[in-house]
């Protein structure tokens, strides 16, 4: 690993280079009338763009690294177009004479509610911007990224048995490893975060929750397990943040305005969070299927359908295809498992890996509760029950809104 990263503080800087090259990109994507039209109405603009441009080039690298050689000329091309979304990015802020708007808006009285929030935020920040030290990241989460670098393709080796867990998500951190940025992949989950917390603000002030609208998103980034997922390279709030947008454009209030753009959008972010982490195969049908509830009706149900099996062939077909290729065996398998259970030993690595790993508590007292203090950062915490206590007292027409976007929260 150590050949693919800098030393600090170079590997930082450049980690959080990446990042707002990925935030410009998000910039010009909402720049189109439609994208604009749709992501204003679910969160500001700010806690979204990160995660836009990130999934973007997620969709489009993952492809052409699993199925194509020339990984790394394939990132550095990426790169240099992403330049340029950069370069057009800063032309537009200021044009829009951006250091007077930023004045203003620090000068403006804000609640006390607002500085813990930044203060948290900025703390995940600085957690996500450490040195990774979990297993599992340094096991097959880099382990893959490396593995893409040194074979100048995606590859999967049988006898790596963790490494049949990796999806998408490493393709990201393959991508920043090779400009040596060692923090990237943690930032990608900071970039999920923050577009969770941008959303929860919106839904606190639309629906006027509670006296201020930052409340909502501190009740839930007190959640120990954030500190935990935070400073790991594991695609899952990423993946999770993914999930949470597709719910709040379901929920979204005028749905006849570019339907079936949204409904592209919402298959679009299932799809890629189901081969980014494979167990948000039962969320994402889920979800899936309640944005089929609220969108469908007579007229539309066949565009719907269309849409849908449009997006499974184009992104989750290719992720079926590759493990195929890559393992053998029956390809339908690999559609209700991610590991090849046809080769020696797998059959039991997947029992392993499916037990509980040790929690001391049944479920669902582990979701909240913990048996060991050194454990803690596993559990949602007491925040949690206080986040559904808040919600139950709220309007009943409301309960089955927040109920969902809870439900995802805890997936």
């Amino acid at each position: 690993m150590d050949n693919y990263i800098f030393s600090s503080p170079y590997s930082l800087i450049i980690s959080y280079f990446i990042l707002i090259t990925n935030y410009s990109l998000g910039h010009c994507i909402l720049m189109f009338k439609e994208m604009n039209s749709i992501f204003r109405d679910i969160s500001n603009f700010f806690f979204q763009k990160i995660l836009i441009g990130q999934l973007a080039l997620i969709i489009i690298l993952f492809p052409l690294v699993i199925f194509f050689e020339n990984a790394k000329f394939i990132f550095i091309l990426t790169f240099s177009i992403n330049l340029i979304f950069f370069i057009i990015f800063l032309i537009d802020t200021f044009k829009k004479k951006f250091p007077l708007h930023l004045k203003k808006k620090i000068l403006n009285k804000r609640p006390l509610e607002y500085y813990f929030l930044l203060s948290l935020i900025l703390l995940y920040f600085l957690i996500s911007s450490s040195p990774i030290t979990d297993a599992d990241s340094l096991d097959y989460h880099y382990g893959a990224a490396i593995n893409i670098l040194e074979y100048d393709k995606y590859l999967l080796n049988k006898e790596w048995f963790t490494l049949a867990q990796s999806g998408r998500g490493e393709v990201l951190i393959a991508y920043g490893l090779l400009f040596g940025a060692e923090q990237y992949g943690s930032l990608i989950q900071f970039s999920g975060l923050l577009s969770i917390c941008g959303i929860l603000i919106n839904i606190a002030e639309k629906n006027q929750l509670f006296k201020t609208k930052y409340f909502l998103s501190l009740i839930v980034l007190t959640c120990p397990i954030l500190l935990f997922l935070a400073n790991t390279a594991k695609p899952q709030l990423f993946f999770s943040a993914c999930l949470f947008v597709t719910l709040a454009l379901i929920f979204k209030k005028d749905l006849k305005k570019n339907f079936l753009l949204i409904f592209l959008i919402i298959n679009i972010l299932i799809f890629v969070s189901m081969t980014g982490k494979f167990s948000f195969q039962l969320s994402g049908f889920l979800i899936w299927s309640l944005a089929i509830y609220r969108f469908a009706n007579s007229k539309n149900i066949i565009n719907l359908l269309f849409l849908s099996v449009i997006s499974f062939i184009a992104i989750y077909i290719p992720y079926i295809l590759w493990k195929w290729f890559e393992y053998g065996g029956n390809i339908l398998l690999y559609f209700i498992n991610p590991f090849p259970i046809h080769l020696p030993g797998y059959e039991n690595f997947f029992e392993t890996n499916r037990a509980p790993q040790g929690f001391g508590l049944k479920f669902p007292f582990h979701l909240v509760f913990t048996s060991s203090m050194s454990r803690i950062t596993e559990t949602l915490g007491l925040s949690s029950l206080l986040f559904v206590n808040l919600i139950l007292c709220k309007k009943k027409k409301n309960h089955i809104r927040y109920c969902s976007l809870f439900f995802c929260l805890y997936l």
